[in-house]
């Protein structure tokens, strides 16, 4: 299939160059379960309520004429590229499957060529832009998403995108540490730590070191590090500040720390209504903490 895979690759980018710019996005995910949502043109790149559009780097939202002129041009390349039997989807049409042969060539290909880093820094900036935090409410996406986040793990970007990724990391961090694994990773993100991709690689490695240690003293000594780098780095009132705020809240209370966690939240629910307004998602995510938690 190695030497199959450039012949048919070469011949579906004369016919069809949207399909092979499909096939190359494709070729950086984990080869099972790739979701179809986050292939799509920008405007149906989301998942839902949880899951966040990406990036505009990749053009401007389009309009809904144009969006489902879009979505039909993206079906007649998954079709050809089905015909050419690189990709295969599941019974409801929502995933793709590849086997690793073809991504593998598929990637040397662009490689070859020039292009392997421009798909590669495609494929971070929509998984870091629709992989949320570990919260609770947030760990369907992440189920679904998380395989492709360990994949990402062995794919650092240029520094375009190089802060995306780390953050992604971070993220996939955060929702293995509270499942208990992500263990097969360790060694792997603890040498891109000592690499040093700016200080977002510091909550990577806390990460790490909280899933090998699951006392709560240590999850909390985490999110205390997390929130005090960020609050010096980024300031105060940044969002990712006041995400970490609202983690170490729900650490606090996790330990019954009713009273702290509390304070907590309801400090970074005034900020986040102040900065982000008070229909932004993760004001109002906070502001039903708060209610279930008074109640």
């Amino acid at each position: 299939m190695g030497l199959l895979v450039p012949i048919s690759f070469d011949s579906i980018r004369s016919k069809r160059p949207s399909a092979a710019d499909v096939l190359s996005l494709m070729s950086f995910f984990d080869r099972q379960g790739i979701p179809e949502w986050l292939l799509k043109p920008l405007k149906d790149c989301r998942a839902g309520d949880e899951r966040r559009s990406v990036s505009d780097e990749f053009g401007d939202m389009k309009s809904d004429s144009s969006a489902g002129e879009a979505e039909d041009v993206f079906d007649d390349d998954v079709s050809m590229l089905r015909d050419y039997c690189l990709v295969t989807s599941n019974e409801d049409g929502d995933e793709f499957e590849m086997h690793g042969l073809v991504q593998l060539s598929t990637r040397q290909w662009l490689e070859a060529f020039g292009r392997q880093e421009e798909f590669k820094q495609q494929f971070i900036t929509r998984l870091a832009g629709s992989f949320p935090t570990g919260d609770y409410s947030n760990w369907a996406t992440c189920r679904q998403l998380f395989a492709h986040v360990e994949k990402a793990a062995d794919y650092r970007p240029a520094d375009k995108a190089e802060e995306g990724w780390a953050t992604l990391l971070y993220n996939g961090g955060w929702y293995a540490w509270v499942q208990g694994s992500w263990q097969s990773k360790e060694e792997s993100l603890e040498k891109i730590g000592k690499r040093g991709c700016g200080h977002f690689v510091e909550h990577v490695v806390a990460c790490i070191g909280a899933s090998r240690e699951r006392p709560l003293e240590r999850g909390r000594g985490m999110f205390v590090q997390v929130m005090e780098t960020r609050t010096t780095k980024l300031g105060a009132d940044h969002p990712s500040t006041l995400t970490s705020m609202a983690n170490l809240a729900f650490t606090w209370r996790d330990q019954g720390r009713y009273a702290d966690s509390l304070a907590l939240m309801r400090s970074c629910a005034q900020v986040r209504q102040r900065v982000l307004g008070p229909r932004h998602p993760d004001t109002m995510s906070t502001l039903a903490a708060l209610d279930a938690w008074s109640s």
